[in-house]
């Protein structure tokens, strides 16, 4: 059986499972997206479901985040995630 190669669409010369970049890009995605809907789960459930601060809940979260979470982010998503969430910042 011949077995199929795919080809990653950034990357034409290599094969999408050798293309480091674009795997990095894959887990930088995966990770703001993960601490995005964590912030937006976090306000939704303490002000709707537990009539709790919204507010008060992200400030736990963003703290649990830079005490413990932070060794759990891989360091090429540092960067990025920082961007991220200094222009949400900024917007509002």
């Amino acid at each position: 059986m011949r077995q199929e190669v795919l080809q990653c669409n950034r990357c034409p010369r290599s094969t999408s499972d050798q293309c480091r970049q674009c795997n990095l890009l894959f887990a930088a995605h995966a990770q703001i997206t993960l601490t995005v809907l964590a912030a937006y789960g976090a306000y939704t459930i303490s002000d709707e479901l537990l009539d709790l601060s919204g507010v008060l809940a992200c400030v736990a979260l963003g703290l649990w985040v830079a005490a413990k979470g932070r060794h759990r982010i891989s360091s090429a998503v540092v960067e990025p995630m920082h961007t991220v969430w200094c222009v949400g910042s900024r917007t509002s």
